[in-house]
């Protein structure tokens, strides 16, 4: 793929694999996990999205029928690298000897290797994702990867590695963003002419917020409603620390009805927080 192509696609391809709830447990037997891998095996969007949501909401219970389809050579790519997905999403520590497994398999393809080192750090593992961001990597659209994921699980320890990218031509602005989530505000000139651009205007508004910028509130307000829940949790934190109760109708449609948990939980601090109330852990 070229590069432009790659670039263009990692804020989409992000969206996509985060936006699917992680709630609920539903009862494990073989053949309801064998028809949602054959509907991955399909290679039609909605039936993707639909068995992974599936597979996550199954909990605990699964890792152990996905493991040899994770491990088998002759699977699908594909198919692989959304089962590691699921196994980043499930909050299990059941998931993480099966992930480091996948992690030390040779001969894998970038997408999947980025995606299992996304997974453990889902559970809080970061040295595979760090290792994408080490200066030298050939794969810039890896790199970028990498630093958003870090961004989204809130890596601070990634920083010092993700400003050592800052100034690549091909990848500066996701690295940017990324680094002012984290709170380098070293990197805020770069990001605030992105603020004008229709693609990375919701992720450069939460990074530039990051800083008590109140200027980005209106743009904050449009990314209550973007793809990436991710960035609608990141928006509404914003909002309410910046106090801008206008827009706490929205927020409030987020803690009661968004499909993702992690924005709702986020929704309901930034509530509790616009009403003057005392956040708890």
């Amino acid at each position: 793929m070229p590069i432009a192509d790659g670039l263009k696609s990692v804020i989409a391809v992000f969206m996509m694999a985060v936006s699917v709830p992680a709630s609920g447990q539903d009862a494990v037997t073989a053949p309801d996990v064998e028809i949602r891998l054959a509907a991955l095996e399909n290679n039609n969007p909605d039936d993707d999205t639909a068995a992974r949501s599936s597979l996550v909401k199954m909990g605990a219970g699964v890792v152990p029928y996905l493991k040899p389809a994770v491990l088998d050579a002759q699977k699908d790519w594909e198919v692989r690298t959304a089962l590691v997905w699921v196994l980043g999403e499930i909050a299990s520590p059941d998931s993480r000897p099966l992930l480091k497994k996948a992690w030390e398999l040779k001969d894998t393809p970038g997408s999947f290797k980025i995606q299992v080192a996304i997974a453990l750090g889902s559970h809080g593992e970061f040295d595979a994702l760090r290792s994408f961001l080490v200066p030298g990597q050939a794969d810039k659209v890896l790199v970028a990867k990498a630093a958003i994921a870090a961004a989204n699980l809130k890596d601070k320890a990634s920083l010092s590695l993700i400003r050592a990218h800052l100034r690549d031509p091909e990848i500066g602005s996701f690295v940017a963003i990324a680094a002012c989530r984290l709170g380098d505000e070293g990197a805020l000139e770069q990001v605030r002419p992105l603020l004008k651009d229709p693609i990375f205007r919701d992720y450069a508004a939460v990074a530039v917020a990051a800083s008590g910028d109140r200027t980005v509130i209106l743009p904050l307000r449009f990314a209550l409603e973007n793809g990436d829940p991710f960035i609608r949790a990141e928006a509404a934190t914003a909002l309410a620390r910046l106090k801008d109760h206008g827009a706490a109708e929205k927020i409030s449609a987020l803690a009661k009805s968004d499909p993702d948990p992690r924005v709702r939980k986020a929704a309901q601090r930034a509530l509790i927080r616009m009403r003057g109330g005392r956040l708890t852990r």
